[in-house]
């Protein structure tokens, strides 16, 4: 039996006040410098404060917005459309 991987695959975030995640991120991992991180999930932001290096987020997150987000290094799951 040909075993499959289960994981959503990792891909690298720029904070960005226009990009749209569709599919949304399941979560999202501070990498480099601890800061905060504001969100955009279901509609609502979100500001995170304090996110630690090594933190993962979990949640659907539509946006990782610039503005209010100063954590370094930033990596997000997300499902790709396989169609």
């Amino acid at each position: 039996m040909e075993k499959v991987d289960q994981s959503p695959p990792i891909v690298s975030i720029t904070p960005s006040d226009t990009t749209i995640y569709i599919p949304p991120l399941v979560g999202v991992r501070v990498g480099t410098t601890a800061g905060d991180i504001t969100v955009v999930s279901g509609g609502e932001t979100v500001l995170i404060p304090d996110v630690q290096v090594g933190e993962t987020l979990p949640g659907s997150i539509n946006q990782v917005l610039a503005t209010g987000t100063d954590a370094v290094g930033i990596t997000g799951w997300q499902w790709k459309n396989l169609n």
